[in-house]
């Protein structure tokens, strides 16, 4: 048995260009051009057809003149003029080969119009799966940025919380009030603390502690030293 001969991209494009005159117009498929290629003695798989750009351009090009050369077919109407056609068909055998070969241009339309007829209820379909998709894709993305932001306010809720504890735990409660307004937290409180006296019993981030003198602070630092 004759060992199976290897193939190139040059090999591929000619027979591509060979196998063309033989569908005679005709699409091309992979499958179909595969069995081509296959019988005349090259061992390559469809998969290695698909995975060579060049003659997949080459027949994708084809391909699309084909398409286009059919919506041509379709929109393109040749009036009969019936006296020249009578005097150009005088006899029956020429009338009857002058029809047949009418009739068979009219059901090559009539196929053309078929297919871009189905081509285009394909694209149809296609295109709501694409909606259908791409709405999907945009519920998912509001539900995901709800979950977000649901999500980061209740982790600030949770700090807030914690953060009240602490000061509540620390301060006087009128202090501890005024301090959470003064941060946004709280709109009104009682004014039974100025707000001039925050600013004299709170510690800064750049406020070194040996400096500080508050009861509280010294009270929550005092823990440390016994360290």
């Amino acid at each position: 048995m004759p060992r199976a001969k290897k193939i190139t991209s040059e090999d591929l494009c000619r027979l591509a260009l060979d196998y063309q005159k033989i569908v005679a117009g005709m699409k091309i498929t992979i499958p179909a051009f595969g069995e081509y290629v296959r019988s005349q003695g090259y061992a390559v798989e469809d998969y290695l057809i698909r995975r060579n750009k060049e003659v997949r351009e080459h027949i994708a090009a084809y391909n699309q003149a084909i398409v286009q050369r059919n919506i041509d077919a379709v929109i393109v109407f040749h009036g009969l003029d019936i006296d020249a056609f009578l005097a150009k068909n005088s006899s029956p055998q020429a009338l009857k080969e002058a029809l047949t070969k009418r009739d068979a241009y009219y059901e090559k339309i009539a196929n053309n119009a078929s297919e871009l007829k189905k081509k285009k209820e394909k694209l149809k379909q296609e295109n709501n799966q694409l909606k259908k998709e791409l709405e999907k894709a945009q519920q998912d993305l509001a539900v995901k940025r709800n979950h977000d932001r649901d999500a980061e306010i209740q982790t600030k809720n949770e700090l807030i919380r914690k953060l009240r504890e602490i000061i509540y735990s620390r301060v006087y409660p009128e202090m501890a009030n005024l301090i959470l307004q003064k941060e946004g937290i709280f709109e009104s409180v009682n004014k039974l603390i100025m707000p001039e006296a925050i600013d004299a019993h709170m510690m800064t981030a750049d406020q070194e502690i040996k400096t500080f003198r508050s009861n509280a602070v010294n009270e929550l630092l005092s823990d440390f030293d016994e360290w």
